[in-house]
């Protein structure tokens, strides 16, 4: 049975009271430490994405000069 020292906190869960233990913290790191690792792959996919579309844009304006005038935001 497990003493009051492997307790590494409490967790208040409909008006219930859970024990977390030393291994349940190290799974919700674990869970943490996923999530982390797919929000850092969204930010990557999403400025790839920025990286390709501002290329092809930049592509397409230097084909035609008429449209790059036009744009002031385009330097």
């Amino acid at each position: 049975m497990k003493n009051d020292c492997d307790v590494s906190s409490t967790l208040r869960s409909s008006g219930t009271r859970v024990l977390l233990t030393s291994e349940d913290g190290d799974f919700y790191s674990s869970v943490a430490a996923n999530f982390s690792s797919m929000a850092e792959e969204r930010r990557a996919r999403r400025a790839r994405n920025q990286r390709a579309y501002r290329r092809h844009r930049d592509a397409r304006l230097e084909v035609d000069p008429n449209v790059r005038s036009r744009l002031s935001y385009v330097g």
